[in-house]
């Protein structure tokens, strides 16, 4: 290898590894877009240099589902009802989207750059929730952004990297082989920042992927006694969320109505408005939506705003598939069901072969977590989408690089 292809190599290791370590991070939307392009064009002059695409390694159905809907996605603009949504959205989310994608699953062809990717993914989780503690007994502002954001965006990243808490107690080569104890020590600092947030969907979104943890656990690596403390750690984190899902409930309705029980408050939810107000706006543009971008009827929902002081404004349709089918139609909503599908059967064949079955593990428990904290909300958005694309990258492209395969 010469020198400009170690150079070459060592700037797509570097700049992959930022991205995943200040994604998190409010305010760095254009630090993190540069590093996507930074990769790519590593990439690129890799290619030009030499360096074979291998495409039998590609996994075609995922990238041909991606293709669809961004390519229907950008299609949209000849018909999008707002013309200046579509275009910003279709730079920021299916632009850097594919860029996130493509440039994580040929990067990770090279396995070694694995464990500096998993530990950048939990520092600059633990950095922001770090600040966040920190923040009050400051005399100053840390960050001119606020450090966690929005509940909803952060509880929803936590949810994205919960599957990677895993890998601190698994073996070589795609954990840590940290102890038990380190493992049930992340998972209460996991929670402590999912609390923090006072979202109530992320403990439905947590316990989901717990319970497709705990019935791939035959497949944990490891001995007997390691999959044995395993389980033991998963169901009793199970317990946990199911309480915090109950308290955050309660505490919910308290905060909006004091003397309202939580059977009164749950009715009152605004959801049921929402999705109202979409059904028919879908029968409007049924096949091909009314164009690519979360908010692209934002007028529709505006004011359906609940008065109640504080209230976040309502801009989407709060569901992932119910927005997916405002903007796309049933055909966009059909490409990205199939590009989820896609995901879940590659997974699914890794768990065939104990060699790169975490890799499966990892990736269902993802896809099971972001689906179930998507239902009650839209965060297909900014980084939490980027991250959702690198990481479902990084699994694909180490199992199909694996010598296994």
């Amino acid at each position: 290898m010469t020198r400009a292809d170690r150079r070459l190599q060592a700037l797509l290791t570097g700049t992959t590894t930022a991205f995943l370590f200040v994604a998190p991070f409010t305010g760095s939307a254009g630090l993190r877009a540069t590093m996507l392009i930074l990769a790519s064009i590593a990439l690129v002059a890799m290619h030009v240099r030499g360096a074979a695409l291998e495409t039998d390694r590609l996994p075609r159905a995922v990238l041909a589902a991606f293709a669809a809907w961004a390519l229907l996605a950008t299609a949209s603009v000849a018909w999008t009802v707002r013309l200046e949504i579509t275009t910003a959205e279709l730079r920021a989310e299916i632009l850097y989207g594919t860029l996130a994608l493509g440039a994580f699953l040929l990067a990770a062809r090279d396995a070694s750059r694995w464990p500096a990717w998993r530990y950048a993914l939990l520092l600059g989780a633990l950095v922001v929730v770090a600040l966040h503690l920190v923040q009050p007994l400051m005399p100053f502002p840390l960050t001119r952004h606020s450090v966690v954001g929005q509940g909803g965006l952060w509880s929803t990243y936590l949810v994205i990297l919960a599957p990677v808490l895993l890998t601190l107690g698994w073996p070589a080569p795609w954990g840590a082989a940290r102890g038990t104890a380190l493992q049930a020590v992340a998972v209460l600092l996991l929670f402590a920042a999912a609390w923090a947030t006072g979202n109530r969907a992320v403990w439905a979104a947590l316990a989901a992927q717990l319970v497709v943890l705990m019935a791939l656990a035959s497949a944990v690596p490891g001995n007997g006694e390691r999959r044995r403390d395993f389980r033991l750690v998963a169901v009793a984190a199970l317990l946990i969320a199911g309480a915090a899902f109950f308290v955050s409930i309660k505490d919910r309705v308290a905060d909006m109505d004091p003397a309202a029980s939580v059977a009164a408050g749950l009715a009152n939810d605004v959801r049921p408005q929402i999705w109202a107000v979409a059904w028919p706006a879908f029968l409007e543009a049924p096949w091909l939506g009314h164009g690519f971008g979360r908010e692209i009827l934002e007028h529709r929902f505006a004011v359906i705003k609940p008065l109640t002081p504080n209230h976040p404004p309502v801009e989407h349709a709060h569901n992932l598939f119910i927005d997916m089918a405002l903007e796309l139609g049933v055909v966009g909503l059909a490409a990205f069901l199939a590009l989820l599908g896609a995901l879940a059967i590659e997974y699914r064949r890794f768990l065939l072969d104990s060699r790169i079955a975490p890799l499966g593990i990892l990736g269902l428990a993802l896809l099971v977590g972001f689906i179930a904290k998507n239902l009650t909300d839209d965060f297909l958005h900014r980084h939490n989408a980027l991250v959702f694309w690198a990481l479902n990258g990084i699994l694909i492209g180490l199992g199909r690089s694996h010598p296994a395969r």
